[in-house]
């Protein structure tokens, strides 16, 4: 997929899928490492790429932690 992925064909993958309802339940957001916990069969890079597509959609943002040193992902209510 490229920048500026169609919402639809980002959605159309089942991890993307479950990655965007783990990231709806959390108010908080949750961290890359968080998510690799829940998904210990993938590599980070797997998880990482399929974030950067919801990302790149518009569903899904990042946010810098300063007190953890560490990005907190979240649903972009404002986007989706």
């Amino acid at each position: 997929m490229e920048v500026g992925t169609d919402i639809r064909d980002a959605l159309g993958h089942p991890l993307r899928q479950e990655l965007l309802a783990m990231l709806a339940a959390s108010p908080e957001g949750l961290s890359l490492a968080e998510l690799a916990r829940r998904f210990p069969h993938l590599a980070i890079s797997a998880i990482s790429y399929h974030l950067r597509l919801l990302g790149t959609c518009g569903t899904a943002s990042a946010t810098w932690q300063d007190g953890s040193q560490t990005w907190r992902y979240g649903v972009d209510y404002a986007r989706v």
